[in-house]
């Protein structure tokens, strides 16, 4: 008997030994993948601030268009400005010298 308990207990003593080098195997598989995961994120991370710059780049770019044709707004309201001026200017000359000649003709 006391053989057969010490061929089992080395035979439970083998397993615990196989078992034991599964988990270290397991161990450093996780350590792998966590490694893995980790430069993937950063990865990420910096496609993501690729990404982002980009964006601001072409944000500030439609900005600076924008900006332009407001300029250009701003020049034509101002020439249409003085345009009105002119007109009305013109206008009030005509009706002026209309006026007057109506005048003088009534009043000859």
């Amino acid at each position: 008997m006391p053989k057969e308990l010490e061929e089992r207990v080395t035979q439970l003593e083998a397993q615990m030994e196989h078992q034991a080098e599964r988990v270290n195997d397991v161990r450093d598989a996780v350590s792998s993948l966590r490694q893995d995961m980790i430069h993937r994120f950063e990865q990420v991370d910096r496609r993501f601030e690729q990404v982002h710059e980009e964006m601001t780049r072409r944000f500030e770019q439609v900005d600076r268009r924008f900006e332009q044709v407001d300029r250009g707004f701003e020049l034509m309201d101002r020439k249409m400005d003085r345009h009105v001026i002119w007109l009305v200017g013109v206008m009030t000359t005509g009706f002026i010298a209309t006026m007057t000649a109506l005048t003088r003709f009534v009043f000859r």
